[in-house]
């Protein structure tokens, strides 16, 4: 292929320059070899002379020309020697004693000393308090954070442990337990749409309820179907019929329970109102969400409110007369303190 004048100056330049960089490097690697051939004929002749030395006072009269033995740094225990016994029970470091060193033996670990070093140590030493940085400045406080949020996690875990415990426990139980879990994987929910996508019924409703379902994220802590024969006051949807009640349970600890419980009722109030229209509960009684809100404060007892949620959920759970119920409620209320106190930064 034919060149243009320009290039073939271009080409001939980058292999002269080509050229000049090889040439470089045989001459480097030359002067290396030689450097490395002088070093090992420098070293043979020492060898070979052993009264040649390589520290010359003259040249450098800073370097020293002999070891110096640190006898205080070598100290150890030893029966024969009964002056540095005494010396090392006594106590090091000393300064009057000429021991100013701050490495301590062993042995001074484990005797007491009989005289304080501390006003010594001061006349001669002055410390100055450095400036940290701000990582080191912030480093606690992100490990305190940590920490916290370590402990909250653990106490949230074992109080849900302990309510679907205490429910699944109780003398009718829960069934369909789910815990954190957002509308649209509730199972028995998932098998009403199936049904309804395959029958030929056809309305308005169905349709809007299960985009509603399935758009919503709201996940609460316990989910559970209890048997009842009994209506509540909660009860939204009261029938005088003996059917399955939908519990929604959320729990959580707050160091102002009464507004946590308030904002935690609103938050899931529209669960109810999905569910109400939808074909999934048509056999279902349903309550407000019920919060169970724990004191963050070690020592102090349950909020009100959620004692009486305790006492509605005793109602519905658990047969037998009121000392019975009550003998329920204070089991589960004592369980919940008891993992507030140990789980606790306050």
């Amino acid at each position: 292929v034919g060149l243009s004048g320009d290039e073939l100056k271009l080409r001939n330049m980058m292999k002269v320059s080509q050229r000049s960089r090889n040439r470089t490097r045989g001459k480097n690697k030359i002067t290396k070899r030689k450097r490395e051939e002088q070093r090992r004929a420098q070293s043979i002749e020492n060898i070979n002379n052993p009264d040649s030395n390589i520290y010359d006072d003259n040249q450098d009269p800073e370097i020293p020309t002999e070891l110096l033995r640190v006898e205080q740094l070598l100290a150890t225990i030893d029966p024969q020697n009964e002056k540095r016994t005494q010396i090392i029970h006594e106590g090091l470091p000393n300064l009057e004693q000429g021991f100013p060193s701050d490495h301590l033996p062993v042995g001074i670990l484990l005797s007491p000393a009989s005289t304080s070093t501390s006003t010594s140590v001061s006349n001669t030493l002055a410390f100055e308090s450095l400036p940290m940085p701000n990582t080191a400045q912030t480093h606690p406080r992100k490990v305190m954070k940590d920490i916290e949020a370590h402990v909250s996690r653990q106490r949230h875990e074992h109080l849900v442990k302990a309510m679907v415990s205490w429910i699944k426990g109780s003398d009718i139980g829960v069934r369909n337990v789910i815990l954190d879990a957002p509308l649209h994987d509730w199972p028995w929910l998932q098998s009403c749409f199936l049904q309804n996508s395959d029958s030929n019924e056809q309305t308005d409703m169905i349709p809007k309820t299960e985009t509603k379902i399935v758009n919503s994220k709201r996940a609460p802590d316990i989910v559970g179907i209890a048997q009842t024969s009994q209506s509540s006051a909660v009860n939204v949807n009261a029938s005088s019929s003996s059917r399955d009640t939908l519990l929604v349970l959320e729990i959580t600890t707050s160091q102002s329970p009464e507004a946590m419980i308030i904002q935690k009722r609103e938050k899931y109030s529209d669960i109810v109102t999905i569910l109400q229209s939808s074909s999934a509960t048509n056999d279902l009684d349903l309550w407000e969400p019920i919060v169970i809100c724990v004191d963050e404060l070690k020592g102090s007892p349950l909020p009100l409110a959620t004692v009486k949620s305790l006492e509605l959920l005793a109602d519905l759970l658990f047969d037998g007369d009121g000392d019975q119920r009550s003998s329920a409620v204070t089991e589960i209320a004592m369980r919940l303190l008891q993992i507030r106190e140990h789980w606790s930064t306050q």
